[in-house]
């Protein structure tokens, strides 16, 4: 099939959870597909993913990106989002270039499949008739939002995001309603677009490893060294470890008086390098975080909000590293209290979930195998791959076989 693919950003390098699942999932629309890619990014981005893939993409356009995606002009744009109908994500990521080229590479050739990632990347128009429009959605975003507006300290920030959080579900239903298919992470996440969103089918391709690159070493682990990798400029991860040095680590510390931990990955915001010390070390953007993760003697996912499945938890386990995590942090991993993880949402439950690890050697073992065999037998990226084209080829039967689509339903009420 020809596939068009819509992307935020480019997937070159994939040193962060959303490059990682579109960097995958191409890799095996590529080796299945003839597979266009349309992405915001520069002429040298676009250059490194048409050399990252060998020349397996039939075509790799660029387009810049928005300036109100990051600093000073994302801040303002989200403040003045405040008196406007639409979300600030939206207007963040519209682009008139996007569109332009978008219609230049529908105008050139028909295509099979339409895919976007993640509903503002569905906001724009696709004139190819007769295309299947697929979306990756990677999370709900209206409940990563709802989240946020819970968790926030700042009466100001929870405001905001309360009112975001009405803004960005009726975008979703808008751009949702014009899919043919849904991809999701979860089957947490697919119960949530079916019961808001009904209309385009639903299927879970959930995120993945790559065990060939994410495996145990020889490195000695410091028993006492505790570990969190992401971006950091991602707001549920910062806000998950801002949570962990105020309210679990100086319990952890009570016991384990040696603790340390370190919490890697770029973009962190200045509280959260204000509280470096010897004990705290952050990081900032690395290239490759699993020296860290392979020094450590437990991993920690302390994580409040956010949506569809963390990459990390399964790269922890696939480097063989017992994992002490929040039940939102393994949302949508089949993992289990005490045999695959330690699951913990309290302060207290999760600082005494960290010692009891770093104290019980059996338990550290037992964790460590049953979450390497769980990862092996369902959440390497190949396997994930041949997952995603098997949904290709029923999205493609159901079209010729002229199954209707289901009636989009109105608005329900957001006062629930």
């Amino acid at each position: 099939m020809r596939i068009l693919n819509i992307l935020p950003y480019s997937p070159c390098p994939p040193h962060f959870g959303g490059a990682l699942r579109i960097f995958h999932l191409l890799r095996a629309m590529a080796g299945a597909h003839e597979v266009t890619v349309i992405m915001y990014g520069s002429v040298e981005q676009a250059a490194l993913v048409r050399e990252s893939f060998g020349g397996r993409l039939a075509e790799v356009r660029a387009v810049a990106p928005p300036a109100n995606l990051g600093g000073v002009r994302k801040r303002l744009a989200q403040a003045g989002s405040l008196l406007r109908a639409t979300s600030a994500t939206t207007r963040a990521w519209y682009s008139a270039a996007m569109q332009e080229a978008i219609d230049r590479a529908t105008s050139a050739g028909a295509f099979d499949i339409v895919q976007s990632e993640n509903h503002h990347t569905g906001l724009f128009r696709v004139d190819s008739p007769g295309a299947l429009r697929v979306m990756d959605t990677q999370n709900v975003e209206h409940d990563n939002v709802r989240r946020m507006a819970e968790a926030a300290s700042s009466p100001l920030r929870r405001a905001f995001y309360a009112r975001e959080f009405g803004k960005v579900f009726r975008e979703e239903k808008e751009v949702y309603g014009r899919q043919d298919a849904l991809f999701v992470t979860s089957e947490r996440d697919k119960a949530l677009l079916e019961a808001d969103f009904p209309g385009p089918s639903v299927h879970v391709v959930p995120n993945g490893v790559d065990t060939s690159y994410f495996r145990a070493g020889g490195e000695a682990a410091e028993p006492h060294t505790l570990v969190f990798t992401g971006a950091m400029n991602y707001f549920p991860n910062a806000d998950g470890m801002l949570y962990f040095l105020r309210e679990i680590f100086p319990l952890v510390r009570r016991q384990i008086p040696d603790a340390r931990v370190s919490i890697v990955g770029g973009g962190p915001p200045r509280q959260l390098s204000a509280m470096a010390s010897p004990e705290v070390t952050v990081t900032g953007y690395v290239p490759d975080v699993r020296p860290y993760v392979a020094r450590a003697g437990v991993y920690v996912v302390p994580l409040r909000m956010g949506g569809g499945t963390r990459l990390k938890v399964l790269e922890a386990m696939a480097m063989e590293k017992p994992v002490v995590t929040t039940r939102v942090g393994c949302e949508g991993i089949r993992v289990e209290d005490r045999a695959s993880v330690l699951l913990a949402d309290a302060p207290e439950q999760f600082a005494s979930a960290v010692v009891e690890l770093m104290r019980d050697a059996d338990l550290r073992r037992k964790l460590v195998r049953n979450g390497r065999e769980l990862v092996n037998a369902e959440y390497e990226w190949s396997v994930i791959g041949d997952r995603l084209n098997s949904v290709y080829a029923s999205l493609g039967g159901a079209r010729r076989a002229g199954v209707p689509r289901a009636r989009v339903e109105p608005l329900p009420s957001l006062a629930r």
